[in-house]
């Protein structure tokens, strides 16, 4: 990301990690990664469903955090989630939507009205 990337997006990347500054090789054209801190142990360990290269993870809805990035300690670090809540008047997503910015996909993987759908661990 670059800086006005991070203005746009300060308010949900700052609580859920650290950003690191990078430059691109060659040139003084500097941006940021975002290291993801937040790691919540949310999985409901009895729940957990896996075959071959898929997982359907269960969150267990009162570990969760109130919304925003995190990482799962059970799942390896190249997933990312996303919590929003229906109650939210700003989110992430909408905020990414909103302003075209590109490099992030996102993929609905559990609600808590019809529980979890398939995380493919081969997309990461």
């Amino acid at each position: 990301m670059d800086g006005d990337v991070i203005d746009l997006v300060a308010d949900f990347v700052h609580p859920a990690g650290e950003l690191l500054p990078l430059r691109e090789a060659g040139t003084d054209r500097e941006f940021f990664a975002l290291n993801i801190l937040k790691d919540i142990d949310c999985l409901n360990p009895e729940a957990i469903h896996v075959e071959e290269l898929e997982i359907r993870p269960d969150f267990l809805p009162r570990r969760l955090p109130e919304s925003g990035l995190f990482k799962v300690p059970h799942l390896d670090t190249t997933h990312i989630f996303c919590l929003e809540r229906s109650d939210d008047q700003r989110s992430f997503i909408s905020t990414v939507e909103v302003n075209e910015l590109t490099g992030l996909r996102f993929e609905p993987i559990w609600n808590s009205t019809q529980g979890a759908a398939p995380i493919n661990l081969m997309i990461g």
